[in-house]
């Protein structure tokens, strides 16, 4: 098989993927099948060294090179996609596999080992292919990345000890840490891994600043890290005011982009998602909105800085917040900005507070047909709450709202942004 491999890899056809390589993935894939399937159709452990035997000759294809590495970026397709879709990249998950099915067989129930002593092939492989002289395949590193939560649970010391190997912070080695970054940051959150790798997401949080900001893939890369701390934030596992300033320091490297899709998912779960608010989490969000605002106020930093704010409108109509608060807040964001993101039921809930508050809900109507995107708000995306915001006030007791209310109509019929006569007649 050794041979065939080598005669045919100097085969392949003007796409670069012979005819040899589509036999090699129908076996890896069938492999690893037989290696996750229930225990009826497992493969049995009486096959380990065939097995082995396999996914060492599948490691050894050469379509994996610095070369195809070139070949793969030209065709836009990431070291993570490569990693899945060649047959060295292929087997290198395979390996992964390979471990597990081994050790559910001679280990089930015992503690989960800290090294490879009981599957040496394996340690010999991943040393193998993790020294950048024999290996420095992007493709392949992104598979260390990948499968780093499954190398931690497999052998946590082997693990640690090559923490910096998987992911080197040099500029030398930057395109090796981006490709094993972006291998790993496919994976869910997990919170040990977290605390594992804390200091490369400082790493890579720091890298942000200097992101191609029209590269596919690391603006995907970009979006999952969101995800990440977000879900790290949510959980209570990072927080404002660290001494490794991890959260600081995304909102200062962040595209502005990033940065709004941050405030902008905190949004969507308040408002669509099925998540549980409690009083912890909704005074950390709040602290979180407040040091964003300060930050304009007390550290002099751009209004450009701090768009992500806009998605704060999201978080008020979702009423998860003390109402008095989220109508300050809202008039915070609308002095800073000019304008936050339209969204459903933001009007609405503007509406509910109108009775209640009617001065704070009348300076954001103020606010915003003094903004310059008046036409926006009140002739652009009608509402049939307008009139009902307005006429809560004007029935309110509040008599200093009132007067407001009937000046702003005035002001609104004059410029031609709706008609509210009725409410004044």
């Amino acid at each position: 098989m050794q041979e065939n491999l080598h005669e045919t890899s100097n085969n392949s056809t003007s796409n670069g993927y012979s005819n040899w390589s589509r036999i090699c993935d129908v076996i890896v894939e069938l492999t690893e099948a037989g290696l996750l399937a229930k225990e009826s159709n497992k493969i049995p452990l009486t096959l380990r060294n065939q097995v082995w035997k396999l996914l060492k000759t599948l490691l050894n294809d050469r379509q994996v090179t610095p070369g195809f590495t070139l070949q793969y970026q030209g065709s836009n397709m990431s070291a993570y996609e490569a990693s899945y879709n060649t047959v060295r990249g292929k087997a290198m998950h395979a390996v992964v596999r390979y471990a597990f099915w081994i050790r559910q067989y001679t280990n089930d129930n015992a503690v989960p080992s800290q090294n490879f002593n009981d599957l040496p092939e394996v340690q010999e492989i991943l040393d193998h292919h993790l020294d950048l002289e024999q290996d420095p395949s992007s493709a392949i590193r992104a598979v260390y990345g990948q499968e780093f939560p499954y190398l931690f649970n497999l052998a946590s010391e082997w693990t640690l000890h090559n923490i910096d190997k998987i992911f080197p912070e040099s500029f030398e080695f930057q395109s090796i840490f981006e490709a094993a970054w972006e291998g790993y940051i496919f994976n869910e959150v997990y919170t040990n891994i977290f605390s594992v790798l804390r200091k490369k997401y400082n790493y890579a949080v720091e890298q942000l600043s200097v992101i191609n900001s029209t590269s596919r893939q690391q603006l995907k890369v970009v979006e999952l890290v969101v995800l990440h701390l977000l879900n790290l934030f949510w959980w209570k596992i990072i927080e404002l005011g660290e001494s490794d300033s991890l959260l600081e320091k995304f909102f200062a490297n962040a595209s502005v982009s990033a940065r709004e899709e941050f405030i902008r998912k905190i949004g969507w779960r308040l408002l669509y998602g099925n998540f549980e608010v409690n009083e912890e989490l909704r005074q950390r969000l709040q602290k979180l909105l407040e040091w964003r605002i300060n930050q304009v106020k007390e550290l002099n930093i751009s209004v450009e800085q701090v768009s992500d704010l806009k998605y704060f409108s999201w978080w008020f109509a979702s009423g998860k917040f003390d109402n008095q608060w989220a109508i300050a807040k809202l008039v915070d964001v609308f002095k800073l900005l000019g304008t936050v993101h339209h969204c459903n039921n933001f009007f609405e809930h503007l509406e509910i507070l109108a009775s209640t508050l009617p001065q704070d809900v009348v300076q954001c109507l103020c606010l915003m047909a003094d903004s310059n995107q008046a036409n926006k708000w009140f002739v652009s995306c009608p509402t049939d709450c307008h009139p009902g915001i307005l006429r809560a006030i004007l029935q309110s007791e509040d008599k200093v709202a009132q007067k407001i209310a009937k000046d702003l109509i005035n002001r609104l019929l004059a410029r031609n942004l709706g008609d509210y006569r009725e409410l004044i007649s």
